[in-house]
C-alpha cells in the first residue's frame, strides 16, 4: 500500500493501525512523512499470513490525533490465484480544529462521526 502526505509545505506525524481480519488484534507502528512524501509499504513483509486491513490516523507529534486532511493513500491487493486489484483508500475528514485530547493515559480515543444531511 502507499500512503502520501499531500502538504507541500507541513510534515505528516501517521499513526497506523494493522487490523486483523480474523481476529480484530491489533498492530501498530508511527511514521512521519515529510511534505509530498509517499511510502509504499509491501503489509506481508511487515506482518506475513496476515489479511486484513490498516488504519492510517494523523497525529501530532505526540501520537495525538490531529486535523490534518492531507494523507492519502491507496493498495493494490493480490488474490491467490495471482489477480490484482488497486484500490484508493477511503478518506474520513476530521473537521474540527486542534488535537484530540486524550481521556486517559493512551493516546486513543473512539472516533466518533457526525452524519450531515445535505437540502
Amino acid at each position: 500500500f502507499n500512503l502520501t502526505n499531500s502538504n507541500l509545505t507541513d510534515v505528516a506525524y501517521v499513526h497506523l493501525f494493522f487490523v486483523d481480519g480474523a481476529t480484530c488484534a491489533v498492530a501498530d507502528r508511527y511514521l512521519t512523512l515529510t511534505p509530498s512524501q509517499t511510502t509504499t509499504f509491501i503489509a506481508s513483509d511487515l506482518d506475513p499470513g496476515t489479511t486484513g486491513y490498516v488504519v492510517a490516523v494523523a497525529t501530532d507529534a505526540t501520537g495525538c490525533p490531529v486535523n490534518f486532511n492531507f494523507l492519502i493513500g491507496s493498495a493494490e491487493v493480490r488474490e491467490r490465484d495471482g489477480a490484482r486489484n488497486g484500490y484508493g483508500a477511503l478518506a474520513i475528514a476530521r473537521n474540527a480544529p486542534g488535537s484530540v485530547q486524550p481521556s486517559n493515559a493512551l493516546y486513543w480515543q473512539e472516533p466518533s462521526f457526525t452524519v450531515a444531511s445535505g437540502s
